[in-house]
């Protein structure tokens, strides 16, 4: 579920800096949840449909209604385009096989119980240009775990012991970051955009 975790001053930045020459191209939009960041890149001209990839987890999350400013459990439904624009499929990524010219990995990356193993798939997926953000952490090399207890309405905290895999998450300090992505055989990934502890790359 990408878009939802992004204050409102990242929506912008995150659509300008999606890659030029996107006419013909095909795109992938992994946990798009209703597609509204792959979007875009419809008036510019990529193929149709962007394939929108989400394992449904928008649903086990605390929703605040902006309009109301009450909080609710769970998000409500993607109201998905029936246009032809978009073809949306619920399931892991991990196991999807259809590489893309572009691909969308927007605040994805500390939700997996596995966050190496993502690496080398982006990279199998991503024919020209993976556009990923993630939070980080300060630091110079690792990952910081933090234990997820939203379901208690307790926000994440970190934590130097283990728990039930499907509870934890984690931040990649930037060089960290880096050195997985070199891993996994991206050659550039220069930094777009930063704010806070949110960060933007354009990977190649």
């Amino acid at each position: 579920m990408a878009r939802s975790y992004l204050p409102t001053i990242y929506q912008e930045p995150k659509r300008i800096l999606l890659p030029p020459g996107v006419r013909g191209k095909t795109v992938l939009d992994i946990g798009g949840y209703d597609g509204g960041d792959s979007a875009p890149l419809i008036s510019r001209g990529c193929t149709r449909p962007i394939r929108v990839v989400d394992i449904g987890e928008w649903q086990q999350y605390w929703h605040r209604d902006d309009a109301t400013g009450q909080w609710s459990w769970g998000w409500p439904k993607p109201r998905h385009q029936t246009d032809g624009a978009f073809l949306f499929y619920q399931g892991d990524f991990m196991e999807w096989q259809e590489a893309a010219d572009i691909v969308l990995f927007h605040m994805v990356l500390y939700h997996l119980p596995d966050w190496e193993a993502a690496f080398p798939k982006l990279r199998a997926l991503t024919k020209e240009w993976l556009i990923l953000s993630t939070y980080v952490s300060e630091g110079t090399e690792g990952w910081v775990t933090f234990y997820n207890d939203y379901a208690r309405g307790i926000p994440d905290q970190q934590v130097k012991t283990a728990y039930d895999p499907s509870d934890l998450r984690a931040r990649p300090t930037i060089p960290q970051l880096f050195h997985s992505l070199g891993q996994a055989g991206f050659r550039k990934f220069p930094i777009c955009f930063m704010m806070d502890d949110a960060i933007l790359l354009r990977c190649g």
